[in-house]
């Protein structure tokens, strides 16, 4: 399982010709992750991540690019709220390939 602090890669990495791994919403669960910051191009519908009860954030930024200040203090404040109000908590990134950003 996840630790707080520790990354976790997804078991099914995906192209990023593919939206999503086949199964995000079991796997999100299986670590707890109740948010998932999209800093990606949109390329699904969030509806089916909603309908669990998963929050999807999105902060987009160019591949290859480092994110901008705005990001990086929305994504800090973000963790902050996050671990102050469920210090077990686990948010996850999703950003296509796992490349870049």
């Amino acid at each position: 399982g996840a630790w707080p602090g520790q990354g976790v890669r997804s078991p099914e990495p995906h192209s990023p010709g593919s939206a999503l791994p086949s199964s995000p919403c079991q796997d999100l669960k299986k670590y707890g992750a109740t948010t998932v910051v999209r800093v990606c191009e949109v390329t699904y519908d969030k509806a089916p991540l909603e309908k669990d009860g998963i929050t999807v954030v999105d902060w987009p930024f160019d591949d290859g690019a480092p994110p901008p200040g705005r990001v990086v203090e929305d994504w800090l404040s973000l963790l902050k709220t996050k671990f102050c109000d469920d210090p077990g908590s686990c948010v996850a990134v999703h950003c296509v390939a796992g490349l870049g950003r």
